[in-house]
């Protein structure tokens, strides 16, 4: 049975720069990246983290702050706890009723 891969920035880690990857990404800490690449896996920002990054990714899940635009190929989901600024690009949005969001939705139907 193949265990799936997933990579963890936890809350003690800061990291400035870019990230590239090709597994699920859990974000519990702060980035500040120009950019975060995973288009075949899903970035998950947690509830206390802090990100500024545009994040191209095939789901995207915002629990915490996120400031730039997202762009995903499948989904991006902002629960109550999330905050963002910035845009979104997807075929499936979804806000909370009481999710903090500032920007443009983009429906697209296809990927991005």
């Amino acid at each position: 049975m193949a265990v799936a891969q997933k990579t963890i920035i936890g809350p003690s880690i800061n990291i400035n720069g870019e990230i590239s990857c090709d597994e699920d990404l859990v974000i519990e800490g702060v980035v500040r990246a120009r950019q975060i690449t995973n288009p075949n896996h899903t970035v998950v920002i947690g509830k206390d983290s802090v990100v500024e990054a545009e994040i191209n990714a095939r789901t995207i899940l915002i629990c915490g702050k996120q400031t730039g635009n997202c762009n995903a190929s499948e989904e991006v989901h902002l629960p109550e706890s999330g905050v963002m600024v910035g845009d979104i690009t997807a075929p499936k949005i979804t806000l909370a009723k009481k999710a903090n969001f500032r920007g443009k939705v983009t429906y697209t139907s296809s990927s991005v």
